[in-house]
């Protein structure tokens, strides 16, 4: 029973992807959808390209006997260093502030810290934001605790801060992601091959300029998967995976899916094993579920603090994103109009039961063939852009500091000179991890592995059900580089028992 479910997982994994792979190679650009990237090389052109590299090494590799030693892993301290420097580096000469949520939140949470007041910010004019996502008062808290630190050392532009913790928490979850790929192989080469794919792909992309939900916790997933794939886990790794399992819920839902993963799998080996030790499972319950708790009352014990009451009349529920994820005006991409006529109900019940309803009624409304067309749009504007789609959102470039060009915005601004390049550079790099990642899928004997392609496939379901964007990828990038890493080591490994 394990090895059906292990198969399941594999091969489900690979039928989807290969699926997105033959999107992205095949079909591209050939179709209009929302959010195309502006690469004007065509992926397949792209995939060449990478074949071609990855050929030359090999002849110049089989050729000069080429093989590089490492007796240590201090490089992967340095690039780090390093990497942290140029963010720093870039931060200080494209500083801008950004409108959608992140404002929303900022002014929230920068209100708090000078009055002690929580108000409730008006969404579209008149509607109030945080009874219609509560999800994100607790992130809007803990900016509103940095603002207060800020003021208090005299930091005259707290926004700033944000940003340098969210770069220092992306970085840090870069450590975590070598950490976690260390709990698969002890191949300095392949940890080495992790870092620069992380450090270009992530730690280059300029989303960690953006402090909101995506950067604040990118960190989480990663945690818990290393906390998880641990050989020997002890208490306080069950415990941290309770502890972040529930904070990153509470701070962007698509967090749990990999402890929705991690569930599937035990609960499946606890069906299924006909030695069912009760008191193993717990021992590893219990600090779980003790997490969880802790959590929860740090949550009830900050609503205290901030002293406000979310009305639930306003909430949106599960069935808003569903909705949305159906239309076919944004391609499931976010829809201002679903959000208004959802608002536009008295109350929530209604508004579910709407929302309900006009699911129902666009999926009815498409045939068989509408349908396919109409998710492969989705799946190329979430998959088809190696940025994320950077600057895709409302109101992005909100307000520029310095509004001198120098050569970092004409490369990280959309409007900027060079900025092709850049998107061409990251999408080149996103195709070479997708490629990898299917490859080692494919080839891989390792089941501790699933919990990986597992978390990817929810992930991928979820973005066909529900809203999509590509920054939706975002938290869960580190896992597609563990794949690809462990990829490229198992074709050398292959091509070495070949004596090539």
């Amino acid at each position: 029973m394990k090895n059906i479910l292990n198969n399941t997982i594999k091969y489900t994994f690979i039928f989807i992807f290969l699926i997105i792979f033959f999107l992205l190679i095949i079909i591209d650009k050939n179709i209009t959808y929302n959010f195309m990237n502006i690469n004007k090389i065509s992926n397949l052109n792209i995939f060449i390209f990478l074949i071609y590299i990855i050929m030359l090494y090999l002849y110049l590799k089989y050729k000069y006997k080429l093989n590089i030693k490492f007796k240590n892993n201090n490089h992967i301290n340095i690039i780090f260093i390093i990497l942290f420097i140029i963010q720093l580096i870039i931060f200080n000469n494209i500083y801008f502030e950004t409108g959608w949520d992140p404002k929303i939140l900022k002014e929230a949470a920068n209100q708090y810290a000078l009055t002690n007041i929580f108000n409730n910010n008006t969404y579209f004019n008149s509607y109030p934001y945080f009874d219609i996502y509560p999800n994100n008062i607790i992130l809007t808290s803990i900016f509103g605790y940095i603002y207060k630190l800020a003021y208090l050392i005299n930091i005259s532009n707290p926004n700033k801060l944000l940003v340098i913790i969210s770069i220092i928490l992306v970085d840090i979850s870069g450590i975590m992601t070598i950490k976690t790929i260390s709990n698969f192989t002890k191949n300095k080469k392949t940890l080495l091959i992790c870092t620069i794919l992380f450090c270009i792909f992530i730690g280059l992309n300029p989303w960690f300029l953006i402090p909101y939900s995506d950067t604040f916790s990118i960190i989480i997933p990663i945690s818990i998967l290393y906390n998880y794939t641990k050989k020997n886990k002890k208490f306080h790794n069950y415990l941290l995976i309770g502890l972040l399992s529930t904070l990153g819920f509470l701070i962007k839902p698509t967090n749990i899916i990999i402890f929705i993963s991690i569930m599937i799998i035990e609960l499946f080996n606890f069906i299924f094993n006909k030695r069912k030790n009760i008191k193993k499972i717990i021992k590893k319950t219990s600090p779980i579920v003790l997490g969880f708790l802790i959590i929860i009352i740090i949550t009830i014990t900050n609503e205290k603090i901030i002293n406000y009451n979310v009305n639930s009349n306003y909430n949106f529920s599960i069935y808003h994103f569903l909705m949305m994820g159906s239309n076919e005006k944004t391609n499931g991409s976010f829809y201002d109009k679903d959000v208004i006529n959802s608002l536009k109900q008295k109350n929530y019940n209604e508004r579910v039961n709407y929302n309900l309803k006009v699911f129902i009624k666009r999926m009815k409304s498409r045939a068989f063939s509408e349908h396919i067309n109409f998710y492969q749009k989705k799946l190329l504007l979430t998959y088809n852009d190696g940025t994320l789609a950077w600057g895709n959102e409302g109101d992005f470039f909100n307000k520029i500091e310095n509004k001198k060009a120098n050569i970092f915005k004409e490369i990280f601004y959309t409007t900027g000179k060079y900025y092709h390049l850049l998107s061409t550079f990251l999408h080149t790099i996103w195709i070479l991890i997708i490629l990898f990642s299917i490859y080692y899928s494919i080839t891989n004997k390792n089941n501790k592995i699933n919990v990986i392609l597992l978390s990817l496939i929810g992930l991928t379901l979820y973005i066909l059900l529900f809203e999509t964007r590509a920054r939706y990828l975002y938290l869960y990038t580190p896992f597609f580089i563990i794949l690809a890493s462990l990829g490229i080591e198992n074709l050398k490994l292959i091509l070495h028992k070949k004596n090539i």
